[in-house]
């Protein structure tokens, strides 16, 4: 199975890429092994295979209350505190 130019060409200016000749011909030929994996793995039977499927209630520890960080422990490895709170740079001006 091969991929055209044109569908490698169009999904490029759909992401609004721009892609030289090489890098189009590159892709395309990319595209079309990927391609030609995928209708491998679609020949193999799989009829057999049992259904993957999620259980209706998730399976969830249970919710035990554990001791805290002591402040001074939660803030050892900050950069800079002041006041039991970490400092950090400003980034809206």
């Amino acid at each position: 199975m091969s991929a055209p130019k044109l569908n490698v060409a169009d999904v490029a200016g759909l992401a609004r890429l721009s892609l030289t000749p090489d890098e189009t011909t590159k892709f395309t030929a990319q595209l079309s092994q990927i391609l030609a994996h995928m209708e491998t793995l679609g020949q193999i039977a799989t009829g057999d295979v049992p259904e993957v499927v999620p259980p209706a209630q998730p399976v969830l520890r249970p919710d035990m209350p554990t001791p805290s960080l002591s402040v001074e422990a939660a803030l050892a490895n900050a950069p800079a505190q002041s006041n039991d709170l970490i400092l950090v740079p400003k980034i809206v001006e």
